[in-house]
């Protein structure tokens, strides 16, 4: 309902020069308003375009019903087409309170024809000092991301590469972990 259709229309002095400030108050809002949507539009437009990123392989494994072991490899395998593109790797856990200690070492390896083309050691702190569990998540069971090299990575060849996964823990079968996976993105 609109206010000024309220305001009686009289002669009197008083009360048309109200209607007219409200008029003049409104007509103003309105200008100022949309000018503050308009901005406020184009600046979340632009950041969403230099935001976007295009998800060219994700892999989740399904829910592991046993332990890690430490002989289990986790190999996941993506093809490349074009090597003038950037792409970001990252390595994908998904664990529960259940792990029995506060971080996770996984050697990871990025094979192309069988030979080594990366390879690094990755230390997931799974729970802070106080014991509390460090990844994304609500319920009792977390995911947590990690970067696969310092930044963003070229492909030398086009063609299969593998990213092979596989823990460095001293014990040989870890409970409370229950999924394993990758995140390759495009940059654009």
């Amino acid at each position: 309902m609109n206010l000024l259709s309220r305001v009686p229309k009289s002669d009197t002095g008083i009360t048309f020069s109200i209607y007219k400030t409200l008029k003049t108050f409104k007509n103003n809002i309105t200008l100022t308003g949309r000018l503050i949507f308009l901005v406020g539009y184009i600046i979340t437009v632009m950041l969403l375009a230099q935001c976007t990123e295009r998800n060219v392989y994700h892999m989740d494994l399904v829910t592991m019903d046993q332990p890690m072991h430490k002989d289990s490899i986790f190999r996941f395998t993506f093809f490349v087409e074009d090597t003038s593109k950037v792409f970001t790797i990252k390595t994908v856990l998904y664990y529960t309170d259940q792990y029995p200690f506060s971080n996770l070492y996984l050697e990871r390896q990025i094979l192309y024809d069988s030979k080594k083309e990366y390879g690094d050691t990755a230390n997931y702190i799974l729970f802070d000092p106080l014991g509390k569990m460090t990844g994304k998540g609500f319920s009792g069971q977390k995911k947590l991301e990690n970067l696969v090299g310092r930044g963003p990575l070229k492909f030398k060849n086009p063609g299969y590469y593998s990213l092979c996964l596989q823990h460095l823990m001293r014990i040989d079968s870890l409970p409370g972990v229950s999924k394993v996976g990758i995140l390759i993105t495009e940059i654009n």
